[in-house]
C-alpha cells in the first residue's frame, strides 16, 4: 500500500512542469505579446563624436559665458565623446531607424546594435531639431524587423503604455505604465517642445528615442524627456507628429512645414471691437498669398478662422501645430466667421514650395548669403540691404549666422527651412558670429 502511495507521488511530481507548462498561455498578456512583437525593432544607438574643451571662468555664469565666446574657434583640447539613446526600425526593407534628434546631434560615427547583438554602422539621413527627431539608415544582409506603427490622436487618459529602451546601457528593458496626460509643454535649456505625451512609464537616460507603445503593440510615441526634477514623469512625441516629420525627413533631409498661404493675426478686444466681431475668438485672415490653397479654398480676406477640424484655435501657435500634425495634400475643415455668419470650408495644405523658400532671406531679412566651404557648419553674409533691420542692428557683410530662432544653421537648407517656419512671425532671434564673437539679436521680419 505504502509501495502504490509512493509510485503515484512520484508520478505527481514528474507530472508537474507538465502542468505548469499547460498554464503558461494564462500568463501570457498583451503586454508580453506586444513586448515579444516589437523588441527585435528596437535598436541600441551610440553616436561618437570629438569634444573641444577650452578653459573655463570661475564658476560665475557671466564669466562663462564670456569665456565660451572669447575662445570659440580657438585650439583647445580634444577628447573623444560618445552618446547613447535608443531607437525604432520603422522601415525594415529599406532600413530606416527613428531616433531623437539629440541622441545624434553631433555623432561623427554611429553604430546600431540590433537586439540580437549585431552591430551595423548608420547613416543620418536628416535630423530635425526643432522636434527632436531623426531619421538614421542601417544595410543588413539579412531582413530587418519593423515595428507597426499606430495612431496618436485618440490616446485615452489612463491606458496602458509600454516603453522599449536602453536606460544606462541595460539593452531591451522594458517598462510599463499609463498614459498620464496629452499635449503637454515641455521647457529644455533652449525651446519649448509642444505636445507631448506624458506617462509615468519609467523613462530614464538612454530610453530617448525608443518607441512607447499602445497594448496592442503599436507605436504611439518616440520617448524622448524626462522631468529632471520628478519621479514617474516622462514624455513621448506623438506618432501622428513623429510619421509626418520622418516622411519629410526621409524623402528631403529635413522638414518642409505645409503651407496654406494664410497670413492671420490673434483676435483681442480691441481688435474684435473695432471690426464689429463681439466676443468670437479666432484668428483674423489678414492676407491670402497667389495661388495658394487658401486661395483655391474661397478663404476671403476679413475671415475670422475659429476651429480647425473641430478644434478651436486662438492662438497663431494653435494654427502652426495643427498643421504640424497633417500629411501634405491631406483635408482639414475650417470653421470660420465671415459677416456675422459662420461656414466651413475644406483646405488641403501642400508642403512649401522651395521655389518660394529661395527668395525668403532677401525678402524677410533684406540679406545674401554663401555657403563656404573653408567655414564650415555656418552661412557667410555677403550682402545686407542698408536700409534692413539687420543692418541698423550692425550685422556686417563677413559676418556668418549660427542660429534663427530655434534652429541651428549650418547650410542654406537650414536657413530656408528656420525662414518658412517664422515667416509669419513679427521677429525672430538670430545668433550671429564675427571672428570668436558671437551675438544675439531679436530680428524683426519683414512683411
Amino acid at each position: 500500500m505504502i509501495k502504490g502511495k509512493w509510485i503515484l507521488f512520484c508520478l505527481c511530481f514528474l507530472l508537474l512542469p507538465l502542468q505548469i507548462h499547460a498554464a503558461l498561455p494564462d500568463r501570457e498578456t498583451p503586454v508580453v505579446i506586444a513586448v515579444r512583437n516589437v523588441a527585435p525593432a528596437v535598436v541600441n544607438i551610440s553616436a561618437a563624436y570629438t569634444e573641444t574643451r577650452h578653459r573655463r571662468g570661475f564658476g560665475d555664469p557671466f564669466f562663462d559665458d564670456f569665456f565660451r565666446d572669447f575662445f570659440e574657434g580657438s585650439p583647445g583640447m580634444r577628447q573623444q565623446r560618445t552618446s547613447l539613446g535608443s531607437g525604432v526600425i520603422i522601415d525594415g526593407k529599406r532600413g530606416y531607424v527613428l531616433t531623437n534628434a539629440h541622441v545624434v546631434a553631433r555623432g561623427e560615427t554611429i553604430t546600431v546594435t540590433l537586439e540580437n547583438g549585431s552591430e551595423l554602422p548608420a547613416l543620418l539621413v536628416g535630423a530635425d531639431t526643432e522636434s527632436d527627431l531623426a531619421v538614421l539608415r542601417i544595410e543588413s544582409d539579412t531582413a530587418l524587423p519593423q515595428a507597426p506603427m499606430g495612431v496618436s490622436h485618440d490616446l485615452m487618459i489612463g491606458e496602458t503604455v509600454i516603453a522599449i529602451g536602453n536606460p544606462f546601457g541595460f539593452s531591451h528593458t522594458v517598462t510599463t505604465g499609463v498614459i498620464s496626460a496629452t499635449n503637454r509643454h515641455v521647457r529644455s535649456n533652449r525651446q519649448v517642445f509642444k505636445r507631448f505625451i506624458q506617462t509615468d512609464a519609467s523613462i530614464n537616460p538612454g530610453n530617448s528615442g525608443g518607441p512607447l507603445l499602445n497594448i496592442r503593440g503599436e507605436v504611439i510615441g518616440i520617448n524622448t524627456a524626462i522631468h529632471a526634477k520628478a519621479q514617474g514623469i516622462g514624455f513621448a512625441i506623438p506618432i501622428d507628429r513623429a510619421r509626418r516629420i520622418a516622411k519629410d525627413l526621409i524623402e528631403h533631409g529635413m522638414v518642409i512645414p505645409l503651407w496654406a498661404g494664410l497670413r492671420i493675426q490673434e483676435m483681442d478686444r480691441s481688435l474684435a471691437d473695432y471690426l464689429g466681431k463681439g466676443e468670437v475668438q479666432g484668428l483674423l485672415v489678414r492676407d491670402i498669398e497667389k495661388d495658394s490653397p487658401a486661395l483655391r479654398a474661397g478663404i476671403r480676406v476679413g475671415d475670422v478662422l475659429t476651429a480647425m477640424d473641430g478644434q478651436p484655435v486662438a492662438k497663431i501657435t494653435d494654427y502652426r501645430e495643427h498643421l504640424e500634425m497633417l500629411l501634405p495634400e491631406t483635408s482639414v475643415r475650417l470653421d470660420l466667421m465671415r459677416k456675422g455668419k459662420s461656414l466651413t470650408l475644406s483646405m488641403s495644405p501642400i508642403s512649401y514650395p522651395m521655389e518660394r523658400a529661395a527668395a525668403l532671406p532677401e525678402k524677410l531679412m533684406g540679406i545674401q548669403v554663401v555657403e563656404q566651404p573653408e567655414t564650415p557648419n555656418s552661412l557667410v553674409l555677403t550682402e545686407i540691404r542698408k536700409n534692413s533691420a539687420l543692418y541698423r542692428a550692425g550685422a556686417r557683410p563677413g559676418d556668418r549666422i549660427r542660429s534663427l530662432g530655434e534652429r541651428e544653421i549650418t547650410s542654406l537648407s537650414d536657413l530656408h527651412a528656420a525662414l518658412i517656419r517664422h515667416r509669419m512671425d513679427r521677429e525672430v532671434s538670430l545668433r550671429i558670429q564675427r571672428g570668436n564673437r558671437i551675438y544675439t539679436l531679436t530680428l524683426p521680419l519683414e512683411s
